[in-house]
């Protein structure tokens, strides 16, 4: 059974509420009747934090469900259950018969942006359960969702028009499966069912926002091995990953002529200077005395603020330098953009550095990597030595050497082999990353994946660094020049090294481009 989405026009308003400000939700729940207003527990809203991230969420829920329902209002209990979902916690909701438990996984679904196509699960133990909750999830809340038991059709059409189409991998109708947990098992003569063949996708799984376990009592009162899979939700946890790894963030590998020149940190810095305008920015540096500088530059043309001002959600702080000894078990709200300068040792690293940005929401960030001209002159068949693992992607060029009781090794021969082979040879950075991780997620819904691989090559117009940036990029005019390395004695012209071309192309297109578009005898 399945029921398409209510009336376009009922979308179109909820689409507006989704993406709305909060002064507008405001405005716009004081206009409507007095009977609604005062129904809105306002007072415990205002409790929330002042960051207006929470009480934007509790103004759109509470808007998008009466839209929807025309009369429905949640209550204090049913917000706190869509905030802390909404936040990516999990929930337990203790509640009698009749309490509005529903309502929250309703509202969560109706939260969703349409255009990410995202499906919630419902696990539940009855067949007749099923029945009344499809209703209820279609009329009332205008929901499309189909119930997956064992009557359901196995028909590869049906699963294509309302879960998946397993040949584009692309989602279709369905935002809400109601599915009995023996669809997710192997049946007891050893077969798997369409369902539980489905959520073993890894594609398919990128699209699972959340799960929800009704009626989870019955674990309790039944007993663990009554409900098959329910006395083992862990496997169910453990087979789906909690999400997709920075999907919002876009990859960028950008050479500077030395991490020692500040004004190539200026381009961090909103320009003209705004701080309603300037986003917070995390640099990750492992050279305490470079961090220094870096820091002392960056006080001349940006507030000197402190630690506990960048970590508050107000705070007037927007960028901080700090080491590695930050990168991990430090949490930091809301940051934009994320840079390390340099190549760290490992990617293990590195990706715990750029997992800083934006960790909560959908909001595109992105990850820089700053690199300097001489990990393009690093020869990868140094790495291939007969003391060295050639399966280690992280392996370095020269193992480190013992002076005294000391380990003495150059940065340069610290470099991993995987990360000068990702600047020289340029693949896809978040296919390099997946593969390093042995994972298969290279879904990206930023305005760009990064500016490698096929992505640059393809579509050289496409990626702009500088509109991802608050301030102007340091340009040198030395690296624009032909490599005097290669260059004839003659004085002649010498040739970029194949490395550096797509970006001489790049500038050669927007160029081109510019110039068209100016001309005044180019028509329109």
């Amino acid at each position: 059974m399945a029921i398409v989405l209510g009336p376009l026009v009922l979308e179109d308003h909820l689409q507006q509420l989704r993406t709305a400000r909060l002064s507008f939700l405001v405005d716009i729940s004081l206009k409507i009747a007095n009977d609604f207003s005062s129904k809105i527990p306002n007072e415990w809203i205002c409790t929330l934090p002042a960051d207006n991230h929470d009480r934007k969420i509790c103004y759109r829920a509470i808007l998008i469900c009466w839209a929807v329902t025309g009369e429905l209002v949640p209550r204090v209990m049913q917000l706190k259950a869509v905030l802390a979902i909404q936040n990516g916690k999990y929930v337990l909701v203790s509640a009698g018969t009749g309490s509005g438990k529903t309502l929250p996984m309703a509202l969560n679904i109706l939260l969703d942006d349409p255009s990410m196509h995202y499906l919630t699960i419902i696990l539940c133990p009855l067949k007749r359960l099923q029945k009344a909750q499809v209703e209820e999830f279609t009329w009332r809340f205008k929901i499309c969702t189909v119930v997956i038991n064992e009557d359901t059709p196995r028909d590869e059409r049906w699963y294509s028009k309302y879960l998946w189409n397993s040949g584009t991998k692309t989602r279709s109708l369905a935002k809400l499966a109601i599915v009995t947990t023996e669809q997710l098992e192997k049946s007891s003569a050893g077969h798997w069912s369409s369902m539980a063949i489905l959520i073993r996708d890894p594609w398919f799984q990128r699209y699972i926002a959340r799960i929800n376990v009704d009626e989870a009592h019955s674990i309790h009162i039944d007993g663990l091995g009554h409900y098959g899979l329910w006395g083992n939700l862990d496997v169910l946890l453990n087979l789906l990953p909690q999400t997709v790894r920075w999907p919002n963030t876009v990859y960028a590998l950008h050479q500077v002529d030395s991490i020692e020149n500040m004004a190539n940190y200026r381009c961090f810095v909103a320009h003209p200077f705004s701080l309603a305008n300037q986003p917070r920015v995390l640099i990750f540096i492992d050279d305490r005395k470079l961090a220094a500088k870096i820091v002392t530059y960056l006080k001349k043309l940006f507030l000197d603020e402190t630690y506990k001002e960048f970590t508050a959600p107000n705070g007037g702080c927007r960028i901080l330098i700090m080491t590695s000894s930050n990168a991990v078990g430090v949490d930091f709200p809301n940051v934009k953009i994320v840079c390390n300068v340099g190549l760290p040792s490992t990617v293990v690293n590195l990706l715990q550095r750029g997992g800083h940005a934006i960790r909560t929401g959908n909001e595109q960030a992105l990850f820089i990597i700053f690199y300097e001209p001489w990990v393009m002159d690093i020869d990868l068949n140094n790495y291939n030595g007969d003391d060295t693992d050639i399966h280690d992607p992280d392996r370095p060029r020269v193992h480190a050497r013992t002076v005294g009781k000391i380990s003495v090794i150059d940065k340069k021969d610290c470099v991993p082999f995987i990360l000068v082979k990702l600047v020289q040879q340029r693949p896809c950075v978040r296919d390099t990353f997946a593969g390093y991780l042995k994972d298969e997620t290279l879904i990206w819904t930023g305005s760009y994946c990064c500016n490698c691989g096929d992505h640059l090559f393809l579509h050289p117009l496409d990626f702009d660094l500088q509109s991802l940036l608050p301030g102007p990029l340091f340009v040198d005019t030395d690296m624009m020049d032909v490599d005097k390395a290669t260059g004839s004695s003659s004085g002649g012209h010498g040739y970029h090294r194949l490395v550096e071309r797509p970006y001489l192309e790049h500038a050669l297109n927007k160029w081109l481009e510019e110039a068209h578009r100016n001309d005044p005898l180019t028509f329109a």
